[in-house]
């Protein structure tokens, strides 16, 4: 009995001592995560609006092009763990913005009873500091950007003398989620959601990317539902009557979001451009690459999804930083 104490408080102390990743801001691992995007060009066509709010880039008739500029890109979207540094860094030098930045909690119960629990435990507990943070709006993505700009530039010992850290646009996005590929449907090669393996490439509603075709959207006050009415299904389940009732245990093993770097990265060493979260971008009223939320139509890098709230915050929505390199 006391040989199991023993090793019980040992596993806690080790436990508790050990720190997730990023728990403190560490330059060389931070310098390490932002990947270099190559110089390249964005084929796109003029959106087309396939129901409220998502916008899919598929007419072929009206096909254009972009340039993108060379640009850094950090591989994993930013964690709680990330975030709570942000936090306590406010807290410490202006009370007014720690308060305005933080994120709202309350995203995780609302809607959906069966996850109460992460109100309390998602952005705080040490277990979920890897985890990508969620329920910030646009305007705390961008002031999260500019503090991280002032953050970096006081380090004494930085690699880049000067740099701009911004939220990517959405041609930029597209630039780092193409991993190299030309023309890609997804960050991944291929045009399957699975691998050869038949592991799935992503954190989603794994329903056939095809079903989005059947798709009903019915509002009720603040509620809303998406009914499935065409698609294929994995072979065992059924058809679920909205996608609050879709059980994703099914399928794989993240009840909701999963670590910023779980999955495989793509061409470029980026993690998760596809699913988890939908992506902030610079350009209001769009995100991109999906979330776990959604079915595997909305990973395409083309596909657009948009808000219309500048208070907009969700329990799939993140982001991640892009860094421009000033001299």
């Amino acid at each position: 009995m006391k040989r199991i104490l023993f090793l019980t408080i040992v596993v806690l102390f080790c436990w508790a001592g050990k720190k997730t990743p990023y728990a403190t801001f560490r330059l060389k691992d931070f310098e390490n995560a932002m990947q270099y995007i190559p110089a390249g060009s964005i084929i796109y066509s003029d959106s087309v609006e396939l129901y409220d709010g998502v916008k899919m880039n598929y007419d072929t008739t009206k096909l254009r092009g972009a340039s993108v500029k060379g640009f850094y890109m950090c591989d994993h979207d930013v964690t709680n763990a990330e975030y709570r540094f942000f936090l306590n860094d406010l807290k410490q030098n202006d009370g007014d913005a720690y308060k305005r930045m933080m994120p709202d909690t309350l995203v995780w119960s609302r809607n959906r009873w069966s996850m109460q629990a992460y109100t309390n435990m998602y952005f705080w507990h040490p277990a979920y500091g890897d985890y990508p943070v969620v329920g910030v709006t646009h305007e705390q993505a961008e002031y999260y950007c500019k503090w991280l700009t002032t953050h970096y530039m006081k380090e004494d010992k930085r690699k880049y003398s000067k740099v701009e850290f911004t939220l990517p646009t959405v041609y930029e996005w597209e630039q780092a989620a193409s991993g190299g590929l030309a023309l890609p449907l997804f960050p991944w090669k291929g045009y399957s959601l699975q691998n050869d393996k038949g592991q799935w490439q992503a954190d989603f509603i794994p329903v056939d990317q095809g079903a989005i075709i059947g798709v009903k959207r019915t509002k009720n006050g603040k509620h809303e539902s998406y009914t499935i009415t065409a698609g294929d299904f994995p072979v065992g389940s059924t058809a679920p009557s909205t996608l609050d009732s879709y059980n994703c245990n099914d399928v794989h093993s993240y009840e909701a979001t999963a670590p910023v770097k779980a999955f495989w990265p793509n061409g470029y060493g980026l993690y998760n451009m596809a699913g988890n979260v939908r992506q902030f971008v610079r350009e209001k009223g769009i995100t991109k690459g999906g979330g776990w939320k959604d079915m595997g139509y909305f990973l395409r890098i083309p596909v657009q999804q948009g808000y219309d709230s500048t208070n907009y915050r969700s329990n799939d929505t993140g982001f991640r930083v892009a860094m421009e390199i000033k001299n």
